[in-house]
């Protein structure tokens, strides 16, 4: 059977949709017509997510070495062994580095010369530093030129290999291991876990970053399962599980990871045993957490590096970006508006609050790499933001149209920083009131709102918003209803068919709004030159409609006009999965991409879509912040439709919501928008990378099987780059954490 790929997006003027749904075949078709460009061009995406790490072995090896050598050298006469020094330094960079890699000269002869000078001082330095933690230092120490690129991707993907391993069999829901056996935990999933862990080089990870990196996910840890055990109900099992929790609390930064390990092991065994005072299901949950927070901390993953704490903006910084040919007069008149937004990030930052502008803003040309490359920043694009050391905040806020700073900066610039933008047209009172707005929840006493909606209509005879509803909302708020029992949240589902235009207005009417709004509906589109383009665009198609072809009447759709005085958006952060919700490129970056001859002018100049705007700029009630998807929004980013796969072709689970629940948790936490919306990052870059490998050992001609995951991760892929935050990235929920 043929398979055919959806996305949710409405033509305005015909009722059709704006794109057919795509056969897998035809797909391919054209995707492999421009391979090679394209796979350059995703292969770039490889290493943007990495950061310097060393194997658990590695550690052990180097001390062995150098005590042994050492040793050896000493206890020769003073005319033997003469080229120890050159031997060792090399074997100990060769270790250091891997054996796939050739040390540098110069790393050599200067590791050299410390050795021949001054051998002991020189392995007392090595030792202490290695158990101090202080592995970044050592590794500066030691390589004078600083690791390559290559050598930070080779290393640390291994890491990543093992953890992504550890979660698909195990710590995800659908894992190939079954977490329960009845109502305790299965002895061969805990067995499986456990030796999972120990195989993982978190110990020497943290010699770079220190023991916090292991030590604060542990205490998170702790409070889960503290929380989860809390209230259960008395007796010897809860006794003799309070007793274990308490020697794995004793865990401390300087405690060897097999400790670690082992000590939860002797936990979880004790829960193969007995009745549990917590299930299995959020024994798993909880444990998957834990390795979600380790990997951010160790590798970096997630945009900042482990040491800056990306919820204290005076360590994770701010700054503004406004457009280099942006006149003058228009800057200043800027500024001013923001005023009182950028006073209060300036004070919350401190020395890492930045202001780029004029020659230091963006200009035309730009890609993250040369802009984050330019004197004085002299960044490296692949690494992650680490603001103390580069000067660069993690939390950056575009200022203009994606005609004066294109989508595609966006994109780039979003993979290892937080970034939003800000483009309400030539309103200076809407930025104004954007900004006063910001700053008023900030400090506003009130209660906050404690509510997350979810708003999905299941149009009649439609199959985008049949998957939507049914496999998007739907299993979205199941899961976030068991993540906020006990906490002050209440998760809410709008029944698909009370999900009317008339039910979402009196949503926003509330006089305690949401905190949350999460919307997955038809984005309303229309083609270039069309009037109601750029006042319609990305308009939220509403249960109203009949689904039946002709023109789509305004009355059925959530435009920037029904965003009145009336409406209170205050404190609010909107996730709108819509086709054009965010915005709208000149061309289609679609077929752009996957057929690189004329792709189809679909606008004539790339532009933000009008309902944000509005939702931002509404005065003394606007939103936060608006989450939005550029261009089309494909069911691929929460469902895999190829359920009709060649035999023995394994492809993921049906519905896999966990990038949009992971965001949502996040902002529960009370993490801010830009970081929270990492996990978006985080699975463009494995897709593209999965893609390049698939590009780079495709057959021709391509084998069925590869056919399917193609098309797959094409759309995947495509969908995922698209979601951009509009508004500051630095505002969170209030109330949250």
């Amino acid at each position: 059977m043929t398979e055919t790929l959806t996305f949710n997006g409405v033509r305005g003027d015909t009722g059709q949709y704006g794109l057919r749904p795509l056969a897998v075949e035809a797909l391919v078709d054209g995707v492999l017509g421009s391979r090679h460009g394209a796979a350059r061009r995703l292969q770039d995406l490889r290493g943007e997510l990495i950061d310097l790490d060393l194997n658990e072995q590695k550690g052990l090896d180097i001390v062995a070495l150098l005590v042994r050598d050492v040793l050896r050298y000493r206890g020769q006469p003073a005319d033997a062994g003469s080229d120890w020094p050159l031997r060792t330094a090399r074997t100990l960079l060769t270790i250091l580095l891997g054996d796939d890699v050739t040390p540098g000269e110069q790393d050599v002869r200067s590791l050299t010369t410390r050795l021949t000078q001054k051998p002991v001082e020189t392995v007392l330095h090595i030792a202490r530093s290695l158990n101090s933690g202080q592995g970044i230092a050592l590794a500066q120490w030691l390589l004078s030129e600083g690791p390559s690129e290559d050598v930070r991707r080779q290393v640390a993907s291994r890491f990543d290999r093992a953890v992504d391993a550890l979660r698909r069999v195990y710590l995800m829901p659908d894992g190939v291991v079954p977490v329960e056996d009845g109502d305790r935990l299965s002895r061969a999933w805990v067995g499986g876990v456990m030796l999972g862990l120990a195989r993982l080089p978190v110990a020497a990870l943290s010699l770079q970053v220190g023991g916090d990196a292991v030590f604060g996910p542990h205490r998170r840890l702790m409070r889960t399962l503290r929380a989860l055990s809390h209230g259960r109900g008395a007796g010897s099992p809860d006794v003799a599980f309070a007793s274990l929790l308490e020697v794995l609390s004793a865990v401390n930064p300087t405690t060897p990871w097999h400790d670690h390990v082992a000590d939860l092991g002797g936990l979880l065994e004790a829960l193969t045993t007995a009745a549990p005072p917590m299930s299995p299901v959020e024994v798993q949950a909880a444990l998957l957490d834990w390795i979600n927070e380790l990997q951010r901390r160790l590798t970096g993953h997630l945009g900042t590096v482990p040491w800056v704490d990306p919820t204290d903006l005076a360590e994770a910084g701010w700054g503004i970006v406004f457009p280099a040919t942006l006149p003058v007069e228009r800057q200043q008149a800027l500024e001013m508006a923001l005023g009182p937004l950028l006073q209060l990030r300036s004070r919350q930052a401190g020395g890492t609050y930045k202001f780029y502008a004029g020659a230091q803003g963006y200009r035309p040309g730009d890609t993250a790499s040369i802009w984050l490359g330019r004197p004085p920043r002299n960044v490296d694009a692949a690494n992650p933001a680490a603001p103390e050391q580069t000067g660069v905040p993690y939390y950056l806020l575009l200022v203009g149209s994606p005609a004066e700073i294109p989508f595609d900066f966006q994109y780039q610039l979003d993979v290892q920083y937080a970034v939003g933008r800000l483009d309400l047209g030539a309103d200076l009172a809407a930025y104004a009131n954007y900004a006063k707005n910001v700053v008023a929840a900030e400090r506003s006493a009130a209660p906050p709102g404690r509510q997350l909606v979810l708003f999905g209509p299941d149009n009649e005879n439609d199959e985008a918003t049949f998957l939507s509803a049914n496999h998007l909302i739907a299993p979205l708020a199941r899961h976030l209803r068991t993540r906020v029992v006990d906490t002050p949240w209440e998760v809410l589902r709008v029944a698909p068919e009370h999900t009317t235009k008339a039910n979402l207005t009196r949503i926003l009417r509330l006089t305690t709004p949401p905190a949350l709004l999460f919307s997955a509906t038809h984005g309303i589109e229309f083609p270039a030159g069309h009037a109601k383009q750029l006042s319609d665009q990305g308009a939220l198609l509403c249960q109203d409609w009949d689904g039946e072809p002709g023109e789509v009447s305004p009355s059925t759709y959530f435009a920037a006009r029904d965003v009145t005085d009336g409406l209170n958006l205050s404190g609010m952060i909107w996730f709108a999965f819509a086709c054009f919700g965010a915005g709208t490129p000149e061309r289609d970056e679609y077929h752009h991409a996957a057929y690189a001859a004329a792709p189809e002018v679909i606008a004539d100049a790339p532009f933000v879509a009008s309902l944000p705007k509005a939702a931002l700029a509404l005065r003394d009630r606007g939103a936060l912040a608006v989450v939005g998807h550029v261009d089309r929004s494909w069911g691929l980013s929460f469902l895999s439709e190829m359920q009709h796969r060649p035999e023995g072709m394994t492809g993921r689970k049906r519905e896999h919501i966990e990038v949009f629940a992971a965001v949502v948790e996040r902002l529960l936490e009370g993490v801010p928008i830009g970081a929270a919306m990492d996990y978006l990052d985080m699975r463009h870059a494995a897709i593209a990378t999965e893609l390049a490998y698939l590009y780079d050992h495709i057959g021709d001609p391509p084998a069925l099987a590869d056919v399917y995951r193609l098309a797959e991760l094409w759309t995947a892929g495509n969908d995922a780059r698209g979601y951009i935050v509009l508004g500051d990235p630095a505002v969170r929920l209030r109330g949250a954490g």
